[in-house]
């Protein structure tokens, strides 16, 4: 296989990240209407500990580093409470 066709490999994963996103990103706006709909609070301190954790040991699973996934879930978790703040 050649450089070429591992970076086409390459971008047709990141085009399915990107699409996985928007799904995700369809999703947080119906938590966000539920718990505007249902007067609770934005953040879940310990659903959110217990996702990451999950997430952290599925990565382990899979040969992911702890660190990679730990900034990309803190940095979409920030995003969905942005959101959900009507901050973005």
């Amino acid at each position: 296989m050649s450089l070429e066709n591992y970076r086409k490999e390459i971008d047709k994963i990141d085009n399915q990240i990107l699409e996985l996103l928007a799904k995700r990103d369809k999703e947080v706006e119906k938590v966000k209407k539920f718990k505007e709909e249902n007067d609770m609070p934005k953040i879940q301190s310990s659903r959110w500990e217990k996702v990451l954790q999950e997430k952290v040991e599925k990565g382990k699973i899979l040969g992911v580093q702890e660190g990679l996934i730990r900034e990309i879930w803190e940095a979409i978790h920030k995003y969905s409470l942005k959101k959900q703040n009507n901050e973005q």
